[in-house]
């Protein structure tokens, strides 16, 4: 990374005039990756409001909503055993396609393959 500081231009209109962590911080979810031979029980502990679990796989859950230190201090209360605790950040084209997806003057669409058996019919 050379950039220092974004200044970001969607149909002719300024959506960004920041620095790179900023813009960066701006696009996160604050997701905190957990990994734990316990993930059910912690994920019964940390289920509420404005929060979102999703188990990765087995063992790992992602969790939006709290940060790192809340969910080890909840985890410490219970009694719970934490192999991981990683906050997730986005990388810069994902804090980009996030923050400018309503910006987009054009966007690629795929072309649709005709049916099997449909060649040379008419609709």
């Amino acid at each position: 990374m050379t950039a220092e500081h974004l200044v970001i231009i969607g149909r002719g209109a300024l959506i960004a005039d920041v620095s790179v962590n900023d813009f960066i911080e701006r696009a996160s979810l604050k997701t905190v990756r957990v990994r734990s031979p316990q993930a059910a029980a912690l994920h019964d502990l940390l289920v509420g409001p404005n929060i979102l679990i999703t188990t990765v796989c087995r063992g790992v859950l992602e969790v939006s909503g709290l940060s790192a230190d809340q969910i080890g201090n909840l985890a410490a209360d219970a009694r719970l055993v934490l192999h991981e605790l990683t906050p997730q950040q986005p990388s810069l084209e994902e804090a980009f396609m996030a923050l400018t997806r309503d910006a987009v003057e054009y966007t690629a669409t795929a072309a649709r393959a005709p049916l099997a058996g449909a060649e040379g019919k008419a609709a």
